[in-house]
């Protein structure tokens, strides 16, 4: 399923969607708890393009997975396929992404 941003109610603007890599660590660590697992993660950026450079307006929703680490509270990470690159992005965030209705002309 295609899927954007969704149109800021106060501004009336599509926001965009920001690729990063961040450092995602678990709850409980063992012994290598000091190292931390890297991740691309997506964010859903009002004007991404003054402050972050690139942004992507689609992306293409993969499905979600209960993970072990924690990105931004929540262990259900919802993935995303954008720019190419498989992305996760939490559910405070996905409840921002709404999807686009591909109809065949």
């Amino acid at each position: 399923m295609m899927v954007r941003p969704s149109v800021n109610k106060w501004t009336r603007t599509r926001s965009g969607f920001v690729v990063e890599q961040r450092d995602l660590r678990k709850m409980w660590d063992g012994p290598d708890g000091d190292k931390p697992d890297r991740f691309m993660t997506a964010r859903i950026v009002a004007r991404p393009d003054l402050l972050y450079g690139k942004s992507f307006d689609i992306g293409v929703y993969m499905g979600y997975e209960r993970s072990d680490y924690w990105l931004d509270g929540a262990k259900k990470h919802h993935m995303l396929l954008i720019g190419g690159q498989l992305t996760r992005m939490s559910g405070y965030e996905f409840r921002y992404v709404e999807a686009i209705d591909v109809k065949d002309n």
